[in-house]
């Protein structure tokens, strides 16, 4: 059943490695400036739509995962803590850029300002949030959906500069 939780969550991925091969890129260097304004907006929009499904998918995953007694009840509290700062931190950058044709100076501070604090606290959350799990499947597993978000928050910071 474990194996089966750890598929699930690893192929729920699958799409947005695969669709958005641009926004999981892992290498970090300075993309080329978009020729149209409107263009930064549109990637920062469709990173905030994966990284909300990734969460959500990674959340009904850990539910699942603690009722069939794979993860324990404070495993699941660290990684749902983190997945709630994550769709906390999607609302509030959704908030700023809605209605924008292109994404001013103002709301780029303002977006900066939102993901450095998480950037930076990310790791550490990770740590503690996978640090108790037995599992070696869904320790994987989660790791991989984690990191993809951290990656993909990233990406945002890099596409905003």
């Amino acid at each position: 059943m474990r194996s089966k939780i750890a598929i699930l969550v690893v192929l729920s991925l699958c799409p947005f490695f695969i669709a958005c091969p641009a926004s999981t890129s892992t290498t970090l260097s300075t993309p080329a400036p978009p020729t149209n304004p409107a263009a930064t907006y549109t990637k920062i929009s469709q990173a905030l739509l994966v990284i909300a499904q990734t969460t959500g998918t990674l959340q009904n995953s850990v539910i699942v995962a603690n009722s069939q007694k794979i993860l324990s009840d404070a495993n699941t509290k660290d990684i749902l803590l983190i997945c709630g700062k994550v769709n906390t931190f999607v609302g509030q950058a959704s908030t700023i850029i809605r209605g924008q044709a292109a994404i001013s100076t103002a709301s780029k501070a303002s977006l900066v300002s939102l993901i450095d604090p998480l950037i930076s606290a990310f790791q550490a959350d990770i740590n503690q949030g996978l640090l108790g799990i037995t599992d070696v499947n869904t320790k994987s597993a989660v790791s991989v959906s984690l990191l993809f978000i951290q990656t993909t928050l990233s990406g945002i910071l890099v596409a905003i500069s």
